[in-house]
């Protein structure tokens, strides 16, 4: 028996094994929520209205291109890198990067915004981060108590 046959071999007789397992598994315990009813669920997913917890959405200066740049689709989080776009190029995305009307958006959709700054391997937080975190500062100490505890605008995003 050479190695090709012997790894088929194994491979029938694990997924032999596992597959009845899983199925088995998964009749074990079937959806517990597959029979409530709307009124159910709502009650359910309360508490989690109220905690405001959600998707997390990263959002930064890549999202400026939205993935596309020169035509060429891809990259998200890493289109500098994967595009190899020039950091002057970067650095214009950079200026119409806007993390105050950012907030107000998620905001208008009862969403929380998260900071996610840190210090360089120097220890230094980079100029640009503390010029944008004092901005966010300045609009929250105007606005701050209009939005905490908002939920979301039904009408929209204007």
């Amino acid at each position: 028996m050479n190695c090709s046959t012997h790894k088929t071999l194994l491979t029938a007789l694990a997924l032999s094994v596992v597959v009845p397992l899983a199925r088995a598994a998964e009749a074990a315990n079937p959806d517990p929520y597959a029979n409530e009813t709307p009124a159910q669920r709502d009650a359910r997913m309360q508490w989690w209205r109220e905690a405001r917890f959600g998707m997390m959405i990263c959002w930064g200066v890549y999202a400026v291109p939205a993935g596309v740049y020169k035509d060429k689709r891809g990259g998200a989080e890493w289109i500098m890198s994967i595009q190899k776009i020039p950091k002057a190029e970067h650095q214009e995305f950079a200026r119409q990067f806007n993390p105050v009307s950012n907030l107000i958006y998620i905001a208008s959709k009862g969403g929380n915004y998260l900071l996610n700054v840190g210090p360089t391997a120097e220890g230094e937080f980079p100029q640009p981060c503390v010029e944008r975190l004092q901005q966010m500062g300045r609009w929250m100490k105007v606005n701050g108590e209009a939005i905490h505890g908002t939920q979301a605008n039904l009408l929209g995003y204007a």
